[in-house]
């Protein structure tokens, strides 16, 4: 039985130049675990996205996926291992379609974007993974809208549609109800609820509602470093986790 986390951070640090904003940032993530990643603006909360991802490469440290050393993989290497991530800021192409952009998506994680030819068997493979990706998201009826038209909230969620047609193991949230009126925001974590308990879920969240509504584990970022990781209702009583936000 394999007992290798989902994802594991080892002593990762970063610098932009002079500007040390990861420091030492140590994760253990479980497999199906939903783990929330908090701290003020600055924390360095982003940049640790980026650096999971294969965006940014660290100083220093280790990072593996169930086991597997990718601290040096590029970010579309880790992609085909099993790491989605979705952005602060929408990447839906506008003027397609819902079901052309999630089509897209299932295209590259089937090896079919650079095929002119598509046999029959592989053509329904193709549009079963957009269907069932469309409906995992809520927005099987919508499959025929231009992207562009939707609301915000409705086009978040074709951008973790475009992440789970990739069939990730493991899903970086990046804010996902930033900038979300409340009736979207009740959305969005109805549907990140509601997925696969095998999929393992890591989000960058400010809106606390949402944090302690998903979250079964949660690590609090300060000045690049970790200074609270535990069960939340521990974290939410941590005295240094109130001084981060309240002041002291």
């Amino acid at each position: 039985m394999d007992t290798a986390p989902a994802l594991q951070l080892d002593r990762i640090t970063r610098r932009f130049g002079a500007f040390q904003v990861l420091s030492a940032v140590s994760l253990r993530i479980a497999a199906g675990e939903r783990r929330a990643i908090l701290g003020p603006n600055g924390a360095g909360k982003t940049t640790l996205f980026n650096v999971i991802s294969g965006l940014l490469a660290p100083d220093g440290g280790r990072i593996e996926l169930f086991g597997a050393d990718i601290t040096s993989a590029p970010a579309h290497q880790r992609v085909q291992r099993g790491l989605g991530r979705t952005f602060q800021r929408n990447n839906l192409f506008p003027g397609l379609s819902v079901r052309e952009n999630v089509r897209l998506a299932a295209q590259r994680q089937l090896g079919l974007a650079h095929r002119m030819l598509v046999r029959k068997p592989e053509r329904a493979a193709l549009d079963e993974q957009i269907e069932s990706t469309l409906r995992a998201v809520g927005m099987q009826r919508r499959g025929d809208d231009q992207a562009g038209l939707l609301s915000y909230g409705e086009q978040r969620q074709i951008e973790i549609a475009l992440a789970l047609a990739l069939k990730p193991r493991v899903l970086l949230l990046d804010e996902p109800t930033a900038g979300m009126a409340p009736a979207e925001t009740a959305a969005i974590v109805e549907l990140l609820a509601g997925l696969p308990r095998e999929l393992t879920l890591v989000l960058v969240e400010h809106d606390m509602d949402t944090i302690w509504a998903l979250a079964t584990h949660v690590t609090v970022l300060q000045y690049g470093e970790v200074i609270a990781d535990g069960e939340p209702a521990a974290v939410r009583a941590d005295p240094r986790v109130i001084e981060a936000y309240l002041g002291a």
